[in-house]
C-alpha cells in the first residue's frame, strides 16, 4: 500500500529530519524589515541561504527571490513558470523570543519526542518537512502531473511584506496551500470571509486527511490571517496535526506552544502530518487537476 511505504520512508529519515529541524532553528530569523541589510536582515538572509543549501545537498533545486522567498522543486525547470505551479508555502522567520524560557531558545534541543526552540513548531518544521516531502516523491517516483513548489518566506509574522516583495516580481502559483495552520483545510481568517467547503480543492483535501486519519473532521475558520490573505487562491492547510498532547504533558502551562517559550513541535506528529501532505499532493494532482 502506498500509504504505508511512504510512512516507512520518513520513519526511516526521522534523525535526519530532526537534525535538520535543529539547523534552521539555531538561526535567530526575526524579521527585521528596517534593516539596512535588504530586505528582512542578514539573519533571514542567512535561514534562507541554508534551506537553499539544505535542498542542494538533498538533489533538489532551491530559487531565491530576492531574499523574499526561496523556492524548493523536484526539478530545476519547475521554477520556470510560477503562474502555472502549485506552490505550498511556509515561513523560515520566528517571532521575537521573550522572556520566560527554560531551555536555550536558539539551540534546538531534541527532548523527549520534541524539537524545542523558538520557530521549532512556526513554522520551520513545515520548511523542513517540505524538504523531505519533494524527496520523498522524487525518490519513490510518484507520477504527478502539476509542478509543486515549497516556499519558505522570511517576513510572516511582522506584516507579511514578504509576499508583497514577492508579488512585485513574481507571479502567484495557480494554486498555493499555507502549511502554516492545522488540519484539514481552512476556509476563512481574519481577512477572509469564509468560502464554499465543497469545492474540489477543499473537498479533495478534507478527504484525503479523513480517510488516512479516520476522522470526520471538517473545513474551519480561524480568527488569525495567514499568508492566504495576501495570494490568490489559497487555503491553509496543516501541517500541525491534532491536539499538542506530549507538549501539554511535557510543558508547564504557558510554555511548548507557538510563539510561547520553549515553543516545541511533536515530531512523531510532524512525520504523520508529512505522510498526510505526500498524499494529499497525489490525490489532489489527480482527483482536482487530472479528474479522475
Amino acid at each position: 500500500m502506498l500509504e504505508n511505504k511512504i510512512r516507512e520512508w520518513f520513519a526511516g529519515r526521522r534523525e535526519d529530519i530532526i537534525n535538520d529541524l535543529i539547523r534552521l532553528v539555531k538561526i535567530e530569523s526575526i524579521s527585521k524589515p528596517e534593516d539596512k541589510i535588504y530586505p528582512f536582515g542578514q539573519k533571514c538572509r542567512d535561514v534562507l541561504d541554508e534551506y537553499s543549501k539544505m535542498a542542494e545537498e538533498m538533489g533538489l533545486f532551491a530559487k531565491n527571490f530576492n531574499y523574499a522567498c526561496v523556492g524548493v522543486v523536484i526539478d530545476r525547470a519547475d521554477t520556470d513558470n510560477i503562474a502555472d505551479t502549485v506552490g505550498i508555502w511556509t515561513h523560515a522567520d520566528v517571532v521575537p523570543v521573550g522572556d520566560g524560557w527554560t531551555y536555550p531558545p536558539f539551540e534546538g534541543i531534541y527532548e523527549n519526542g520534541l524539537v524545542i526552540g523558538r520557530g521549532a513548531q512556526d513554522n520551520k518544521c513545515a520548511v523542513v518537512a517540505g524538504l523531505y516531502i519533494l524527496k520523498c516523491i522524487r525518490d519513490m517516483e510518484i507520477p504527478l502531473k502539476e509542478k509543486y513548489v515549497w516556499f519558505a518566506g522570511c517576513s510572516e509574522e511582522c506584516g507579511m511584506q514578504d509576499i508583497d516583495v514577492y508579488l512585485e516580481n513574481y507571479s502567484a502559483p495557480k494554486l498555493s496551500l499555507i502549511a502554516d495552520c492545522g488540519f484539514p483545510v481552512c476556509i476563512g481568517e481574519k481577512k477572509i470571509e469564509p468560502r464554499d467547503a465543497d469545492t474540489p480543492v477543499v473537498k479533495c483535501l478534507t478527504d484525503c486527511f479523513n480517510r488516512i486519519t479516520g476522522n470526520n473532521a471538517k473545513p474551519y475558520v480561524i480568527g488569525g490571517s495567514t499568508y492566504a490573505c495576501k495570494l490568490p487562491n489559497a487555503y491553509p492547510y496543516g501541517i500541525i496535526l491534532g491536539g499538542k498532547e506530549k507538549i501539554k504533558e511535557y510543558m508547564p502551562d504557558g510554555h511548548g506552544d507557538y510563539h510561547q517559550p520553549d515553543e516545541a513541535v511533536d515530531i512523531d506528529k510532524l512525520l504523520e502530518a508529512m505522510v498526510i501532505y505526500v498524499m494529499s499532493i497525489i490525490e489532489l494532482d489527480r482527483k482536482v487537476f487530472c479528474n479522475e
